[in-house]
């Protein structure tokens, strides 16, 4: 498997800077092998003084939901940043970036 497949680790000082959270995001809810529903991600808005503007972060649905006051400073476990991509007519490619954490915490 390629490397970039596995996904991109990132260097989150020189990447994202401070990052502050400003809210969860949307919840994606799922079926599991008992036909139960179960949160499958968790979305979160933070904040990068680094990338000056805002970001999203899915994290796993299994991770308890986090819910800080507005602009705490947070980092991520484990984070990773995937790439994604689809042809468009015409032989025109577009690609985003979706970056994912094992959990969001405060920072004391």
């Amino acid at each position: 498997m390629s490397d970039l497949l596995k996904g991109i680790v990132l260097d989150m000082e020189k990447s994202f800077g401070t990052l502050k959270y400003l809210g969860a995001g949307r919840v994606t809810e799922g079926r599991n092998a008992q036909r139960r529903t179960v949160v499958m991600e968790r979305r979160y808005n933070l904040r990068s003084s680094e990338q000056k503007g805002n970001i999203e972060v899915i994290v796993k649905g299994n991770t308890p939901a986090r819910n800080f006051e507005p602009l705490t400073k947070v980092m991520l476990v484990n984070p990773i940043l995937r790439t994604t991509g689809e042809s468009i007519n015409g032989g025109v490619a577009y690609a985003d970036y979706i970056l994912y954490a094992d959990d969001i915490l405060e920072v004391k």
